[in-house]
């Protein structure tokens, strides 16, 4: 099943909620008949609407060996769709949430700070730092997306989060393996919101 199905399923089903009432509030009474005669016209009013949709897909699992010198990260490319026009916001909580930049990974009672920053490209190059649970979205800019036929991105990766824990010095942590589950939550922005 492509990862992020269900969000572009629920996505899907909030539009097709809207449009019903769209189309009930439009259409009621809108069609008119003709009358007898020669020749006889009627009118149908149409409306199409294509609703706003995002698809995030492409994510793996991230691991990587923290250095207690140096510190380490890591990279994740994964792909942002979205129907054409539209933009997109990004909010990424954590399983151990802590409403700061310092995102934590556990291992038992034993943890790991580690940074999250976010890029709406491949390359991590233009990143922003994340703070968990908060919508990040350039001051109204909404980050952009792919806008393929199919949902996806045939050209590739659009999107990176890097993840990143820095040298801990004498403040070692206690070995182990740390944990924590990020999720992404991607809304549609429509480019021309103010």
């Amino acid at each position: 099943m492509m990862k992020g199905n269900k969000t572009w399923q629920r996505n899907l089903l909030n539009s097709a909620v809207a449009a019903s009432m769209l189309f009930g509030a439009s259409m009621a009474g809108a069609a008119t008949n003709g009358s007898i005669g020669a020749t006889s016209e009627g009118t149908v009013d149409l409306t199409i609407l294509v609703p706003d949709l995002v698809l995030v897909t492409g994510l793996d699992d991230v691991q990587f060996i923290h250095d207690q010198t140096n510190g380490a990260s890591a990279l994740e490319t994964f792909c942002v769709w979205s129907t054409p026009g539209i933009g997109y916001d990004v909010t990424i909580d954590s399983l151990s949430p802590t409403a700061d930049t310092e995102f934590q990974a556990f291992s038992g009672t034993e943890f790991i700070p580690y940074a999250v920053d976010f890029d709406d490209s491949s390359t991590g190059v233009n990143a922003l730092s994340v703070t968990e649970g908060a919508t990040l979205n350039r001051l109204g800019n909404p980050f952009v997306s792919a806008t393929d036929a199919s949902p996806g991105c045939s050209g590739g990766d659009n999107a990176s989060i890097r993840i990143s824990t820095e040298a801990t010095g004498a403040g070692n942590p206690v070995a182990g393996i740390y944990e924590d589950t990020l999720t992404l939550i991607v809304a549609p922005m429509d480019f021309l919101t103010p």
